[in-house]
C-alpha cells in the first residue's frame, strides 16, 4: 500500500513538473487504466486500450505520457483521426508481448504495435529516455518455419499524416518494420536508435538451414532472405531523416514509392547523418511497375558511415509486367563503407527470397518498365570488400541513364571491376571504372514507355 502511494505521488509530481516546464497539459496512460511492470496478457490488453484511449480522447495540444522508470507490456494500439497537435511522450518502455496466439489480427494482418492514421501536427518522442521493445524473436522463428500465415506487426505504423516529428527514441527487435511511415507530408525523424539482435537472427537462420556461406571473409553465415526488420520505411513528400544509428540485417532506410497518378511521387526526401552496422543499405525502393506509376524522385542521402554492410548504396527495381515506374534524381554524397560483406554499390533488380518461397531470387532479370535516371554517387569510399566493386544492372530495352560516379573509390580483394550492364552516364576521378560506362555518352532517345512517363 505504501509503495503504491509513493508511486502515485511520484507520478503526480512528474506530471506537474512536466506541465510547468513545457506549458503543455500532460495526461498519463495510468489515468486510463494502464498497469505498469506486469507482463500478463490481461495487463497488456489494459495497456493497449489505455494508450489508444488516451490518444483518442486527448484534446488539441495535449501530451500523452508513458511514465519513466516503468515498463508497460502491450499488444496493439490503433488510433485514427486524433486531435491536431497531440504529442506522445514515451519516457518509460513499451514492451510488445511475445504471445503470438493472443495477438489481435484483422484478416491476413496482425495489428501493428502502435498505429496512427490521419494525424496532423503530431509528435512522438522518447525525450532520450524511452524505448519500444518489439520482442521479435518468436515472430522470426514462426516466420522462418512458416508457422504463421499472416503479416507480422510493424512497430510504429503511421499513415496519411502531416507535419509530424518522431525523435529521441530507442527501438529494439521489431517483429517486422520498425517505422513504416506511409504517405506522409512534412515529416522529421531524428535522433533515433534502432537495434536488431542480428546474432539471434543468424543462429535462427542457421538452424533452419537457410544461410549464405561467406567462408573466408571473416563474416558470419548470412541469411538467404531478409526477415524484413527494416529500420525506417517512409513515403510521401518533404521528409527529413537525421542522426540515426542502426544495426540490422535489412534495409536501414528504404524510401518507398508513391503513386504518381493518385497521391503523387515520393519526393524531396533527405537522409543526413547515420551510423550503420550491418544493414542492407540506404535503399531506394523497391519500385515495381504499376498502372498508377510508382514513383520516387529528388532524394538526397549523405554523411553515412557503414560498417560490415551487406549492401550500402542500394537502388532497386522490382518485378511486374503491367504499368510503369520512375526512379529519378537520387543523390548519394559523402558515404564511407568499411568491410562490406556483399556489394557496397548495387543498382538493379531487387534480390530477395522469402521463407515461403516468394521473391525474385538472387539474380533476377532487370526491369524494363521502371525508368532509372539521374543517379549521383559523389565522394564515396569503400574498403576491404570481398566481392567486386558493385553491380549496375539495367534493361537492354530501357538502360539506366544519367548515372554519375564522381570521386567514387572502391578497394578490396576483388574490387577491380563492376558487374555492369546497360548503364549510361559519366565517371570522374573514380576507381574502378565500370566497363559499360567507358566512353559512354548519355543517350537522348527515349522508348515509348519513357515518353509516357
Amino acid at each position: 500500500m505504501k509503495t503504491s502511494i509513493v508511486i502515485l505521488v511520484a507520478l503526480a509530481f512528474q506530471l506537474l513538473s512536466l506541465e510547468v516546464a513545457t506549458g503543455i497539459t500532460v495526461v498519463s496512460i495510468d489515468s486510463y487504466g494502464a498497469i505498469a511492470n506486469d507482463s500478463s496478457v490481461g495487463a497488456a490488453v489494459s495497456n493497449s486500450h489505455a494508450i489508444a484511449e488516451a490518444l483518442q480522447k486527448a484534446a488539441p495540444g495535449e501530451a500523452v505520457l508513458v511514465p519513466r522508470y516503468s515498463h508497460y507490456y502491450t499488444f496493439s494500439s490503433v488510433v485514427s483521426d486524433i486531435a491536431d497537435g497531440i504529442q506522445l511522450w514515451i519516457e518509460g518502455e513499451l514492451i510488445a508481448v511475445s504471445n503470438i496466439t493472443a495477438w489481435p489480427y484483422d484478416g491476413n494482418d496482425y495489428l501493428n504495435i502502435l498505429q496512427i492514421e490521419n494525424c496532423k501536427d503530431f509528435v512522438l518522442t522518447g525525450h532520450y529516455l524511452g524505448a519500444i521493445r518489439g520482442q521479435g524473436y518468436k515472430w522470426w522463428v514462426n516466420t522462418v518455419f512458416n508457422f504463421i500465415d499472416k503479416t507480422r506487426p510493424n512497430m510504429v505504423e503511421m499513415t496519411n499524416c502531416t507535419n509530424v516529428v518522431v525523435e529521441s527514441l530507442r527501438v529494439y527487435n521489431s517483429p517486422r518494420y520498425h517505422f513504416h511511415l506511409s504517405n506522409m507530408t512534412d515529416l522529421i525523424v531524428r535522433d533515433i536508435y534502432i537495434w536488431v539482435d542480428v546474432t539471434a537472427q543468424r543462429d535462427l537462420l542457421e538452424k533452419a538451414k537457410v544461410k549464405r556461406s561467406t567462408s573466408g571473409s571473416g563474416a558470419w553465415n548470412l541469411p538467404m532472405f531478409p526477415l524484413n526488420t527494416d529500420g525506417i520505411d517512409p513515403s510521401g513528400r518533404n521528409i527529413l531523416i537525421k542522426n540515426i544509428t542502426c544495426q540490422n540485417f535489412d534495409d536501414v532506410v528504404a524510401v518507398k514509392p508513391g503513386k504518381l497518378l493518385t497521391d503523387g511521387c515520393t519526393q524531396n526526401v533527405t537522409v543526413d547523418g547515420a551510423k550503420v552496422i550491418f544493414g542492407v543499405g540506404m535503399s531506394i525502393g523497391s519500385v515495381p511497375p504499376d498502372s498508377d506509376i510508382n514513383c520516387i524522385r529528388d532524394v538526397w542521402i549523405r554523411n553515412v558511415e557503414f560498417t560490415n554492410p551487406l549492401k550500402a548504396i542500394y537502388v532497386k527495381t522490382n518485378s511486374g509486367k503491367d504499368g510503369f515506374g520512375i526512379i529519378d534524381n537520387i543523390n548519394y554524397q559523402n558515404i564511407s563503407i568499411h568491410d562490406p560483406i556483399l556489394w557496397p554499390i548495387y543498382i538493379g533488380p531487387q534480390q530477395q527470397k522469402e521463407p515461403d518461397g516468394g521473391g525474385d531470387g538472387i539474380w533476377p532479370p532487370p526491369q524494363p518498365l521502371v525508368n532509372v535516371t539521374n543517379i549521383l554517387l559523389q565522394n564515396v569510399t569503400s574498403d576491404n570488400g570481398w566481392l567486386n566493386a558493385g553491380v549496375l544492372r539495367c534493361a537492354e530495352s530501357n538502360p539506366c541513364r544519367g548515372i554519375t560516379l564522381d570521386n567514387v573509390h572502391v578497394s578490396g580483394w576483388a574490387s577491380d571491376f563492376y558487374v555492369c550492364e546497360n548503364t549510361q552516364g559519366t565517371v570522374t576521378n573514380s576507381t574502378p571504372v565500370p566497363s559499360c560506362m567507358v566512353n559512354n555518352t548519355m543517350q537522348q532517345g527515349m522508348t515509348t514507355s519513357q515518353n509516357i512517363l
